[in-house]
This record gives structure tokens, C-alpha cells and sequence, in this order.
């Protein structure tokens, strides 16, 4: 019983530790950060669906390219295959958890088809 305080200390910093423990603020992935919103105009070719969405597209020169896209954005692109599409995109530094770290990406924002957008699409999507 000599040590009784150096025990009660013990016991008090643990349940003080296992109260505060849920509330201490963990590393956050960092914010994507945009570089430059640019468009290009180029026929859908499709998708490629694995961790993460691309879509593929052949410019007017004959060139392939392709950029990070929603899954939303696969599902409206599948059905204006081989049209000419209006796309705007982003070059955004973002953190990807499987490169442990930011990486450089392109990030379709928006594509137009004749007078059909995305962004208007998706608003009227049941």
C-alpha cells in the first residue's frame, strides 16, 4: 500500500486515455488541389473500370487520352460511344491512397453531347 498513489496515477492516465483517444484528430488526407480546369473536344471510346474510373477518348489527330472520371460519368458517356463529346476537366494534384501520396490527375468535370450535359443529367436522374 506504500505505492497506492503512483498506482491511482497509473489507472487515472489510462481512462483518461481511453476517453480522449476517440476524440484526437487523426491524419486527414489532404484536399485535392486544383491546378487547371481546361476542355477538349474528342469521341468517346470507353471506360476502363478497376480501383478507380477512366474514360477514354480519341482526339481529332487521332491521339488516345484519357482521365479519372465517377462512375456516374462512365454511365452517361456509355451511351454517346464514338460521338464527339465537349469535356471539361481538371488537373488536380490528389492524394491517392494507393501511391501514398498526391499524384497528378486529370478529372472530368463535365461533357456535353449535342444540348445534353452531365451536370444536367445527372440533376434529372431518378
Amino acid at each position: 500500500m506504500r505505492n497506492w498513489h503512483i498506482r491511482l496515477t497509473s489507472i487515472l492516465g489510462l481512462v483518461l486515455i481511453l476517453f480522449l483517444l476517440p476524440t484526437m484528430p487523426f491524419a486527414q488526407e489532404p484536399q485535392d488541389k486544383v491546378i487547371a480546369t481546361k476542355s477538349i473536344i474528342a469521341s468517346y471510346v470507353g471506360a476502363e473500370i478497376g480501383d478507380y474510373n477512366h474514360a477514354i477518348f480519341r482526339t481529332s489527330d487521332g491521339k488516345e487520352v484519357d482521365f479519372w472520371c465517377s462512375g456516374e460519368m462512365v454511365e452517361f458517356l456509355n451511351k454517346y460511344k464514338g460521338k464527339k463529346i465537349d469535356i471539361t476537366y481538371q488537373i488536380t494534384d490528389t492524394y491517392i491512397p494507393e501511391a501514398r501520396g498526391v499524384q497528378r490527375i486529370e478529372v472530368i468535370k463535365d461533357a456535353k453531347v449535342d444540348n445534353q450535359s452531365f451536370s444536367t443529367w445527372k440533376k434529372k436522374k431518378p
